[in-house]
């Protein structure tokens, strides 16, 4: 006998077959896709680990600059400089420097380096400066620095100041005015070379005059005389003034051997 089926009951349960195998089969490569990175991933072994971001370093900040004219076509040019980095030293800092004339042509230019401590605020003057034509204006720039970070660094006072006087210059002695002091290095260090610089400000806080002198071969524990003189009158009335001494801690080569290995101030990659 014929088996006789309601009509449509087939037609609709093979619509219903068929969806659900759709469903099944897009569950599984949805699943498949999931599941096979998160494998290869945490069980295989293979995944790279994220890099760990490199540390912050802040640019070191021009706070203060200024071109003096000494006298006919001879000047000095002066800068200050912070490092707000407290974990981070510069080695070398590099920059630039032009001076231009009326007409906008360079009449000077040169190249150098300096160094930054960590969280320090520091000078550099570049004197003198002799040039053939009068400078009308200039631009200063920081082009690169080689930062260390520093581990257990605490600035100490590895240069101190004694019986800094400034006074005007009495004939016979030639000149306009000088510094006169002494530098005491404190530190259990021998060092090639520290250099002094010494700034005149006016009553409004204005810098009128620079100049800078160094000290060669200064060993521990002694004392040294220094004398920074000006030999032409400058504008403005000396109201305080700052003397400022620097050697560079950060660079090998500015330790005095001992024999026969090189002195190291603080331990620093």
């Amino acid at each position: 006998k014929n088996r006789v089926s309601k009509p449509g009951f087939l037609s609709y349960t093979g619509s219903m077959d068929r969806r659900l195998f759709k469903q099944v089969f897009i569950a599984s490569i949805f699943i498949l896709i999931v599941a096979v990175p998160v494998y290869f991933g945490f069980f295989s072994g293979k995944a790279e680990p994220t890099p760990a971001p490199g540390p912050i370093i802040a640019e070191p900040v021009i706070l203060l600059e200024k071109l003096f004219m000494v006298s006919d076509f001879d000047y000095d040019f002066f800068v200050q400089i912070r490092n707000s980095n407290t974990g981070f030293g510069a080695s070398q800092v590099s920059y630039e420097l032009r001076l231009f004339d009326s007409a906008g042509q360079t009449v000077f230019e040169k190249s150098d380096s300096t160094f930054l401590l960590p969280g320090q605020t520091r000078y550099e003057i570049i004197s003198p400066i002799s040039l053939d034509a009068e400078a009308a204006d200039f631009d200063f720039r920081l082009t690169g620095a080689d930062w260390q970070k520093v581990t257990e660094f605490v600035l100490p006072s590895l240069l101190s100041l004694k019986n800094v006087n400034y006074s005007e210059v009495r004939p016979p002695e030639q000149g306009f005015s000088k510094l006169t002091g002494a530098v005491s290095n404190g530190s259990n260090f021998d060092f090639e070379i520290a250099d002094v610089y010494a700034v005149l400000f006016d009553d409004r806080n204005d810098p009128i005059a620079v100049s800078k002198t160094d000290i060669r071969t200064f060993l521990s524990k002694t004392e040294r005389f220094f004398e920074v003189k000006w030999f032409s009158p400058f504008d403005g009335e000396v109201s305080r003034f700052e003397v400022s001494p620097y050697t560079n801690v950060l660079r090998n080569d500015n330790f005095i051997k001992e024999h026969g290995t090189q002195e190291r101030f603080q331990e620093f990659y």
